[in-house]
């Protein structure tokens, strides 16, 4: 296993030198690059154009999101199945293409959500009941399944990212839960995970300054960036994975002939 010497050092991707046993023509890579997954996206010829695209996209409620999203998983198929640099910039003729590629993971992130209501409703539920009998009970009900409810956060969130690649690279909602992959996935790359949530949280507060610093509008292209940076680390994880010998996703035939 390789790691950098810095969680955040930015390695040289051994990208061609990585073939995972068993599956031929099958690229993996054998370390993250963390900052590359951000400092990529100025790799675009015409990136603060883009950018000002994916601004307007975070604008358009419900579908615009969705439309990012179908954009940049496209973009991580092309640059797994054709190498990192090959990089495409967004296109509204495209716009149709991008919202139906981006429906699946959205409908996925949907029901993730709805499974944590209940738990919170548990949680609330439970320190109300006991808040109403003594405070101090409140008190030990609150820290002890808050505690709880961070652990079921956390693997929550492992959990939601194979969970939702899978969703975006087989074009399909019901392919995308398959526990024994998730679990493969969470068991071989928990650590690179951990590290990829912090990265983005290091990196949030800084872009979203700088986005209220452009009056305000900005925070939108700092938005767009996060997502660039996320879907750039989730390429990076799933390549890592088939290095370390995960098995492969079949990728949609219409998604792998024109990502």
């Amino acid at each position: 296993m390789v790691h950098p010497n810095s969680p955040f050092e930015t390695p040289r991707a051994n990208l061609d030198a990585a073939v995972v046993p068993g599956t031929p023509g099958t690229s993996g890579r054998a370390s993250m690059a963390y900052m590359e997954s951000l400092t990529s996206y100025f790799q675009l010829p015409s990136w603060g154009k883009n950018l000002f695209f994916l601004a307007l996209l975070s604008l358009i409620p419900f579908i615009g999101p969705i439309v990012m999203i179908g954009y940049l998983g496209s973009q991580l198929v092309r640059q797994h199945l054709n190498g990192e640099h090959d990089l495409m910039e967004f296109s509204w003729d495209r716009f149709g293409d991008h919202l139906g590629r981006g429906v699946w993971a959205f409908l996925v992130g949907l029901v993730l959500v709805f499974v944590m209501l209940p738990i919170y409703g548990v949680f609330f539920g439970l320190v109300a009941a006991a808040g109403s009998a003594n405070e101090s009970l409140a008190a030990v009900v609150g820290i002890i399944g808050g505690l709880f409810l961070m652990v079921g956060f956390v693997v929550l969130g492992m959990a939601s990212q194979p969970i939702a690649l899978r969703a975006i690279l087989t074009q399909s909602f019901g392919n995308a839960f398959d526990m024994a992959f998730v679990k493969s996935f969470v068991s071989k790359m928990w650590l690179e995970m951990l590290l990829s949530g912090l990265f983005i949280m290091a990196i949030s507060i800084p872009l979203v300054l700088v986005g209220y610093l452009a009056c305000f509008v900005g925070v939108y292209a700092a938005v767009a960036l996060q997502y660039w940076a996320i879907f750039q680390l989730q390429r990076q994880l799933y390549e890592v994975f088939l290095f370390r010998g995960g098995e492969p996703v079949d990728i949609a035939p219409d998604l792998a002939a024109n990502p």
